[in-house]
């Protein structure tokens, strides 16, 4: 397509690198907190009787002195909780700061405010208030947990694995801390200490998946796949609903490029039915088979699950990109409307329905819809080229540039402007100001292959022939497999009778990258034909008619080829069938006459020429153009 589409091979599940379990077991929640009376204990890190005051276990179990918090900072605490759970962060760092404000000795109030810089990303913010809290309790393991993965996190992995085992050494019953712990030495390649303690936690709970799991995790960091393989494969058999497993063994063997094994870990999983996180497990074997361009099988596990679950909207969205990458729009557009339907305010699956509907040649609907994301994503200058170069393949000059021009405001440096308002002047037939946008352009981008490209088909129109030449020696320079660059010059060549020779080496060329490019196969039918090899000529024109059964100017070099091998009623058809597609060729029309085939079709009415399905795709904004001055300049 000429649009952005999501691609089907992002956003893979599974596999991450390893890191810091991000505070597993970390203990702040509301039922950590004694709700008693006007004052009570700020210490909810350990689960407390409901009395005034709360005696914190030390590592000796023996208590310590008891101390009670102020009711204001009871108060500001639990209004912090509360926005912290309801998704306001802004408000929840205010109440924590004033609650600490008051009590500057509460581990608990040091933490949460950790916590919440390190999730905001102020990673040495964080690091501070952690340490304030182990300036208050050195063994509190929370904060020795959060301070390990703040470090870790911040490139500073050995300094991490300090505090870790110190929080291991207070609390070595906690699998968590040995988990975290493991992966930590893996972070540093210290694989021997990694799987001891990992193997450590095993001792502990020889039942858990999750211990074979990080085992697995580690072995393959360590490049030991074997070993790997082994530990997920008990993991499952520990426990076949502990996804992750199943996702990292699968990941395994499509690394290992045993797709087939990977494919059978999948589906096991599936298999079972109700299994949580299928979704994860289904996403990944999909995109396997996308990968191996198996696409049926992708489609039946996805109609497998459209048909358990109708309103399975991500398995309908995933259908529908399929369907995309196998030019099935119509099917396309039925599935991401159901999607889009239920979404109605998400911009991106609009944005993907006009651009089928724009792929379909339904200019109408495609404009509307841009339209509608123009109003749910304002700040999005994509949709406003869009609009720009609709509008001006319909010759709305003065509305297509005001879109580019809003779309310029937003990215005053985006060469898609460029290339879309020399679009709009080419398809008005404006050449001098079509090559001083995509020379503007260049300008900002000189090694903007597209851009030299464009402008090449403006100086093609300029009859600027040596110009032209140099546009596209640029490109080939940036890009030497620049497939429209490669068939324009050899067309250009054939066309005009010289360098025929070099024209079939391009257009070839352009082949190798696009083989089934009907534009293409024309161009070289029409290079041999000028080399007088009328029969190679014949072959790949009648192909190229198979490829592009509705294109004039082929029918119109097929006509040429079959008058000069003496077939008349071929070669009237194919000029009739040129002129009923393109009537405006009026020295086609001549000819036909002139060859004695009766008058030809007379041209359409202007009001007739403007229909949105007369006109041209309107070009990409970006990657490799396909203008209809990308195509070959037609014409004998």
């Amino acid at each position: 397509m000429r649009t952005r589409l999501l691609q089907l091979g992002e956003h893979r599940t599974g596999g991450e690198p390893i890191a810091l379990l991000s505070l597993l077991l970390r203990a702040c929640s509301l039922a950590c907190v004694v709700l008693v009376g006007a004052a009570c204990s700020l210490l909810p890190q350990r689960p407390a009787a409901s009395t005034v005051t709360v005696a914190v276990a030390t590592e000796e179990a023996s208590p310590e002195p008891i101390r009670t918090a102020p009711a204001d900072a009871y108060q500001h605490a639990l209004i912090g909780m509360m926005a912290q759970r309801n998704g306001d962060t802004n408000r929840a760092m205010e109440e924590y700061l004033a609650a600490l404000d008051v009590d500057p000795q509460s581990v608990f109030l040091h933490v949460q405010v950790a916590e919440l810089l390190l999730r905001q990303g102020e990673v040495q913010e964080a690091i501070r208030y952690a340490k304030g809290a182990l300036a208050i309790d050195p063994h509190d393991v929370p904060s020795l947990l959060l301070l390990g993965s703040a470090l870790a996190g911040s490139g500073q992995p050995k300094e991490a694995v300090g505090y870790l085992e110190t929080a291991l050494q207070a609390a070595p019953d906690r699998l968590d801390l040995y988990y975290n712990l493991g992966l930590l030495y893996a972070n540093v390649k210290d694989y021997d200490r990694a799987r001891s303690t990992i193997r450590r936690a095993i001792e502990l709970d020889p039942q858990s998946a999750v211990g074979y799991y990080y085992l697995g995790r580690i072995e393959t960091e360590a490049g030991n796949e074997r070993a790997a393989i082994s530990a997920y494969e008990t993991a499952r058999k520990l426990d076949m609903d502990f996804v992750h497993s199943t996702l990292a063994l699968g990941e395994l063997y499509e690394q290992r490029g045993e797709a087939d094994k990977a494919a059978a870990v999948y589906q096991s999983y599936l298999d079972r039915g109700d299994v949580h996180q299928t979704d994860d497990v289904r996403n990944q074997l999909v995109q396997l088979y996308v990968n191996q361009k198996a696409y049926d099988k992708a489609l039946a596990v996805l109609d497998a699950a459209i048909k358990e679950d109708p309103q399975d909207l991500e398995a309908r969205l995933r259908r529908g990109l399929i369907l995309i990458d196998l030019h099935e729009y119509s099917k396309a557009i039925e599935e991401i409307t159901v999607v889009s339907n239920a979404h109605p305010k998400d911009d991106r699956l609009l944005g993907y329905l006009a651009a089928l509907y724009e792929e379909t040649k339904d200019f109408d609907r495609a404009i509307t819809l841009y339209e509608r994301v123009t109003v749910l994503a304002p700040d999005n200058p994509e949709p406003y080229l869009r609009l720009g170069a609709l509008y001006g393949q319909r010759k709305e000059t003065a509305k297509a540039l005001a879109y580019v021009d809003q779309a310029a405001k937003l990215d005053k440096q985006s060469a898609d402007v460029y290339l879309v308002k020399g679009y709009i002047y080419l398809e008005n037939d404006q050449y001098d100001d079509a090559a001083k946008a995509f020379s503007d352009g260049i300008a900002l981008h000189p090694d903007h292959a597209d851009l030299h490209f464009n402008l090449g088909t403006v100086y093609d129109k300029l009859n600027r022939l040596d110009d032209l030449i140099k546009q596209m020696d640029i490109v080939l320079k940036l890009d030497p497999k620049h497939a429209n660059a490669l068939n324009y010059l050899g067309y250009t060549y054939a066309d005009r009778g010289i360098k025929l020779n070099e024209a079939v080496d391009l257009i070839k060329r352009a082949l190798e990258v696009k083989p089934d490019e009907g534009a293409f196969v024309d161009s070289l039918g029409w290079a041999y034909y000028k080399l007088g090899r009328t029969s190679d000529a014949l072959k790949q024109l009648e192909r190229a008619n198979q490829l592009m059964p509705d294109d004039a100017v082929i029918e119109e070099h097929l006509g040429e080829v079959y008058l000069k091998s003496h077939r008349l009623k071929e070669a009237k058809a194919a000029w009739s069938k040129s002129l009923s597609l393109d009537p405006t060729n009026d020295k086609l029309r001549a000819r036909f006459e002139a060859e004695g085939f009766g008058t030809a079709p007379k041209p359409p009415t202007s009001s007739s020429m403007t229909s949105p399905d007369a006109l041209p795709q309107p070009p990409l904004a970006s990657g490799q153009s396909e203008t209809a001055a990308s195509k070959p300049p037609g014409g004998m």
